[in-house]
């Protein structure tokens, strides 16, 4: 019996490890029969010896998978348990990737590359390759709605974009329905995303979708814009000369175009303007009628909100004026007997005040001799202008009858 102890703890790569046997004795029935001697056969109760060997320790390691957020990769991360001297210093060195990078429960770690590392790592050895299971969980998408301004169109329909933060090169499509509050035109509009959710594009070789949770509801805003209306004028515009542009107009000489339809029903106006010009007061040149509308102009149909709309500022349409008809009446001059029938008459006319024309014509007495009360014959009436007017006033006219007096 004895107690031996090695120079050092570590591993030796052959038989050559000096070691010290101390407090060596001798027992059992004979053991008196005998004496322990050294190497000079003097008795002794120590041994140094230099043959030892020290041989290495299996190091049984445990690995333990560590679950994760899903990060577009199959990098895995793994914690160790093993079986070494308390108090040893050693580090284990390891690489571990799942089987693919996608979500799911249990999935199997592969490990590899294993080695040691440390001031006590040559007294073990150890396998090189392992295994253990993890989660992959879904990877929480973080999606910022940007709402697109409309022009108003009668309904709460709403446009958004979606940027997010998926991992670089993942493929996947957002799905959602936007909405604004109501459909009346405002600024700063609130508009709610509903019923969002991934899925994969058709075709795709990937189920990325899948590896993400998203919120099924979102939050934007965004403008909705007056829709901008149109007005014409038609119909008969029509009036007889009266020196002056003024058109007269109703209700249905307007029409008004570039309103929505909601709900099967075309939402609409009436203009109740009554005034307009023509582009000349003259009988050949007037051709085109004009106006200027402000919004008291307009009346709304039940059912439609003229704040939605950009209201027309102006009409216009073709028009014309013809011309008015001028009753003429004749009075007879008398006068000497001259052997003629020639007769002088003068005239009087239901013309616009300030108009400037000439009627000329001819006269004559039904015979060359004296009487009272003849009867004077006018034709070759025609209406011409001053000399020095510079329109044609007699233009605006015709003759419509002739009456003579005496």
């Amino acid at each position: 019996n004895g107690i031996g102890t090695y120079a050092d703890k570590n591993v030796t790569g052959s038989a050559n490890k000096t070691y010290t046997l101390t407090s060596l004795a001798l027992s059992g029935t004979d053991a008196g029969n005998y004496v322990l001697k050294d190497a000079s056969n003097n008795p002794t109760s120590t041994y140094v010896g230099t043959n030892g060997s020290v041989t290495p320790r299996n190091l049984s390691v445990t690995f333990g998978g560590v679950d994760k957020v899903y990060d577009g990769t199959a990098v895995a991360t793994v914690t160790t348990g093993d079986n070494r001297v308390a108090g040893d210093v050693i580090e284990i060195g390891r690489s571990a990737v799942f089987g693919d990078k996608n979500v799911g429960t249990a999935k199997v770690v592969s490990v590899s590359g294993v080695g040691l590392t440390g001031a006590d790592a040559t007294n073990y050895v150890v396998a090189a390759t392992g295994s253990a299971t993890a989660n992959i969980t879904p990877r929480v998408l973080n999606v910022t709605y940007t709402g697109a301004n409309k022009v108003y169109d009668g309904s709460r329909t709403a446009s958004v974009t979606a940027v997010d933060d998926r991992v670089t090169g993942d493929i996947f499509d957002i799905n959602w329905t936007a909405l604004f509050a109501d459909k009346n035109v405002g600024g700063g509009k609130s508009i709610s995303v509903a019923g969002v959710s991934l899925s994969n594009p058709a075709g795709a070789t990937t189920i990325d979708a899948s590896n993400y949770t998203v919120a099924t509801s979102g939050t934007t805003t965004a403008n909705i814009t007056p829709k901008s209306l149109s007005a014409a004028l038609v119909g008969s515009i029509q009036k007889t000369y009266d020196r002056s542009t003024d058109a007269i107009l109703n209700p249905a000489n307007f029409s008004l175009s570039g309103f929505v339809t909601v709900g099967g029903v075309t939402e609409g106006a009436t203009v109740n303007k009554t005034t307009g010009s023509y582009n000349s007061r003259n009988v050949s040149e007037a051709n085109f009628v004009s106006t200027a509308l402000v919004s008291g102009d307009f009346t709304a149909n039940v059912g439609t909100s003229l704040s939605n709309y950009t209201l027309p500022t102006t009409a216009a349409g073709s028009g014309s004026i013809s011309r008015r008809n001028l009753t003429v009446t004749y009075t007879g001059v008398d006068r000497a007997y001259d052997g003629s029938v020639v007769a002088t008459v003068t005239t009087t006319d239901d013309r616009v005040q300030g108009d400037q024309i000439v009627i000329d014509r001819s006269a004559s007495f039904d015979t060359k001799n004296v009487g009272a009360n003849k009867i004077v014959s006018v034709y070759g009436v025609s209406l011409r202008s001053e000399e020095h007017t510079s329109e044609l006033q007699s233009r605006q006219y015709l003759v419509c009858r002739l009456l003579l007096e005496k």
